[in-house]
C-alpha cells in the first residue's frame, strides 16, 4: 500500500469511542462512590481536551486517539490509547486533591502514594494503594500487538487555578511513569518522535478499535 494511501485512511484528529463510559456503569459508581466517580470522569474529560485540541493538542494530528478501551481478556479498561507508526501509548487519567508539593513512592512505600513527608489520603481518609492495572494493560496489549512498542503512563490532571504537583519521583507498579500536565506534552512528543504510519499502523488501528467501547 502506498504511503499516501495510508495517510488517506488515517484522517487528521481521528477519535474512536467515547470518554468515560465506565462512569455510566451503576455498579462502578456504587463501588467507587459518586464523588470519586464524578472526579474521575472530570479528569478524563480534561485530559481528552488536552490530547485532542486541534490548535495546540498534545498529540500529532495523524495519531488516532481511542477512548475507553477494554483490556483484551480482562474486565479492566484503559482511559485512552494513542497509535502512530509502530508505537502505542496507553494513558490513564488521574485527578487528586490539588495541594501542590510533590508525590513520590520509593523504597518500602513503593505501592503507596506519598505526598511530601507522609502518606497521601483520599477525601475519605484512606491511604491510596496504587493500582497495577496499567502495567497489566501494557503487558497484555504488547502480547496482542507483536512488533509494536507499547508503553503505559499515568497523567495527573490539575483543576484550573490549582497548583501542579511534582511527580518526578512517582511511579505506579510495573515502572509506570506518572506525569503532570507540565511534563506530559514533552514526554508524549518524545515517545512518538520519528514514528511513521504504515500498513502495520492500519492493522493496529483496527485492533484497538475492536476493543473500544
Amino acid at each position: 500500500m502506498a504511503r499516501n494511501k495510508v495517510y488517506e485512511e488515517i484522517q487528521p484528529y481521528q477519535v474512536y469511542g467515547q470518554v468515560g463510559t465506565s462512569f455510566s456503569d451503576n455498579d462502578f459508581v456504587k463501588k467507587t462512590g459518586r464523588n470519586r466517580a464524578s472526579a474521575g470522569q472530570k479528569g478524563e474529560q480534561m485530559l481528552f481536551e488536552k490530547l485532542r485540541n486541534h490548535k495546540n493538542g498534545w498529540l500529532p494530528a495523524d495519531a488516532p486517539l481511542f477512548c475507553s478501551l477494554k483490556v483484551p481478556g480482562k474486565a479492566s479498561d484503559i482511559d485512552f490509547a494513542v497509535i502512530k507508526g509502530d508505537k502505542v501509548l496507553l494513558i490513564d487519567a488521574k485527578i487528586f486533591r490539588q495541594i501542590g508539593g510533590f508525590f513520590w513512592n520509593m523504597g518500602a512505600a513503593r505501592d503507596f502514594m506519598n505526598h511530601n513527608f507522609g502518606r497521601y489520603k483520599n477525601s475519605s481518609g484512606k491511604e491510596m494503594h496504587l493500582s497495577k492495572n496499567m502495567a497489566m494493560a501494557r503487558d497484555i496489549v504488547s502480547r496482542n500487538m507483536p512488533g509494536f512498542k507499547v508503553e503505559s503512563i499515568v497523567i495527573c490532571m490539575t483543576y484550573p487555578g490549582k497548583p501542579v504537583s511534582n511527580t518526578m519521583f512517582f511511579k505506579y507498579p510495573g515502572n509506570i511513569r506518572v506525569l503532570s500536565i507540565k511534563s506530559a506534552p514533552r514526554y508524549i512528543a518524545k515517545f512518538f518522535r520519528g514514528a511513521k504510519n504504515t500498513e502495520k499502523t492500519l492493522w493496529g488501528i483496527k485492533f484497538l478499535e475492536s476493543h473500544t467501547q
